[in-house]
């Protein structure tokens, strides 16, 4: 189970905050199974398994193009206009 908590719905590894809030979710509801009576301990607390370290790809749909990179610096180095 936490190796499918480790990788997102398209396959691709998940990023580690993610795994973590997962695998916490994942660890609570088995509390819950263990206070209903369902299982006799959480089996998850006996378990010492890290996902993958990611291969850290930039994703390029979130990093701006050099069109943009010029846009914004000129934006940000050219002094205001004044606008009547």
């Amino acid at each position: 189970m936490l190796e499918v908590l480790a990788v997102r719905l398209d396959g691709s590894a998940a990023a580690p905050t993610t795994f973590r809030r997962k695998r916490a979710v994942f660890h609570h509801a088995l509390e819950y199974a263990v206070a209903l009576g369902e299982l006799t301990a959480n089996p998850l607390d006996r378990v010492k398994w890290k996902p993958p370290k990611p291969n850290n790809v930039v994703d390029r749909r979130v990093v701006v193009n050099p069109r943009q990179a010029r846009e914004l610096l000129t934006s940000v180095t050219d002094p205001p206009t004044e606008r009547h």
